[in-house]
C-alpha cells in the first residue's frame, strides 16, 4: 500500500505501532523536498517500548515534533512519557476541556498545548479535530491535511454520527476502530456493566458499525487504504472481520489493514499526487 514517488512530490503516511487495550500509538509523518514533520498521535506504551518500534523504524524519538492526544485513558497516554517529553520539549496537543486530565497524567502547562480550532503542527500540516462521546470525557477525531493529502483518524467512538461522516468526506487514508465483535462480546464471561459501558452508544464501535462508516466514507472518497484500530483481543478475531469484509463490503477487502497490539503495521501511506512541493 505504499508506493515510490519523486522527492518533490508531498507525503502524508502513517503507521500504527500498536493499538488495542494495552496501549495505543500512531506515528504520522508529512514530508516534501524542503521539510518533514513527524506526530505521534497517542503515546499510551511504555518509553522502551516506544523507542524500539520507532528505532526499527529508522525513526529517532528526538525527531518527533508533537504529539496529538485523543484523550487521555491510560492505553492512550502513559504518564511515564510526561518528563521525557518535557527534556525533548515535544509539544502535547490535546482539547481544551481535557486540560485537567493532562496536568493529572503529569504534564506542567507549559508542555501541552490546548486548542477548540485547527491544529497547526508545523511544515504546513494542519489538524482539523471533532468531538466525539466516549465515556464522560470524550474524544477527539481529527482529520490531518497537508497539500492534497487527507487523513481521517477516528478511534473510541461509542457511535459515529453524521458529523464525523462529514468531516471525513474526501480523505485518501482512513483509520477508524473496530473494537469488537457483537456475538462475542454478548457471550464473554465479562461483566454486564462492562458490555454495557462498551455497547452504550459512548464507549466503543462494533465491527458492524465500523465497516458501516468505513462504507459511507468510501462513497464520498477515494480511499487508498482503511486502517482498523484497537481490535478487543478478547472480544474479535481478525478472521471475523475479514469475513465480514467479504459479505458486506467485497470492493474494501485489499484495501484494509488491521492493526495487532503487539505489531507494528507497514506504512500506510496517501496516494501520490502529481503536484510538486
Amino acid at each position: 500500500m505504499t508506493s515510490s514517488r519523486p522527492e518533490d512530490v508531498p507525503r502524508l503516511a502513517m503507521v500504527n505501532l500498536g493499538s488495542g487495550s494495552s496501549g495505543n500509538c500512531t506515528l504520522l509523518e508529512a514530508q516534501c523536498a524542503s521539510h518533514r514533520c513527524r506526530i505521534l498521535i497517542d503515546c499510551g506504551f511504555s518509553l522502551r517500548r516506544t523507542r524500539s518500534h520507532l528505532d526499527a523504524l529508522g525513526v529517532p524519538l528526538e525527531s518527533i515534533s508533537g504529539l496529538v492526544i485523543t484523550h487521555f485513558d491510560r492505553d492512550h497516554f502513559n504518564p511515564v512519557w510526561a518528563a521525557t517529553l518535557g527534556r525533548l520539549d515535544i509539544p502535547v496537543h490535546c482539547a481544551m476541556e481535557h486540560q485537567a486530565a493532562a496536568a493529572g497524567a503529569g504534564l506542567t502547562d507549559s508542555q501541552y498545548q490546548l486548542y477548540d480550532d485547527t491544529l497547526d503542527l508545523g511544515c504546513g500540516l494542519t489538524a482539523h479535530p471533532i468531538r466525539m462521546a466516549h465515556d464522560a470525557s470524550g474524544c477527539w477525531a481529527y482529520r490531518f491535511n497537508f497539500h492534497d493529502h487527507s487523513l481521517g483518524f477516528a478511534t473510541d467512538l461509542g457511535h459515529v454520527p453524521d458529523e464525523l461522516l462529514t468531516h471525513f468526506a474526501g480523505v485518501d487514508v482512513f483509520a477508524i476502530e473496530s473494537n469488537y465483535d457483537r456475538a462475542m462480546q454478548m457471550e464473554s464471561d465479562r461483566p454486564e456493566f462492562l458490555k454495557r459501558r462498551i455497547m452504550d452508544g459512548s464507549g466503543h464501535l462494533s465491527n458492524e458499525q465500523s465497516l458501516h462508516a468505513v462504507r459511507s466514507i468510501a462513497a464520498t472518497s477515494d480511499l487508498t487504504a482503511i486502517m482498523l484500530l484497537h481490535l478487543s483481543r478478547q472480544c474479535n478475531d481478525p478472521q471475523l472481520i475479514h469475513e465480514l469484509y467479504a459479505a458486506c463490503g467485497p470492493e474494501l477487502a485489499d484495501r484494509i489493514v488491521i492493526t495487532r497490539q503487539f505489531e507494528t503495521t507497514p506504512w500506510i501511506e496517501c496516494r501520490p499526487q502529481a503536484t510538486p512541493c
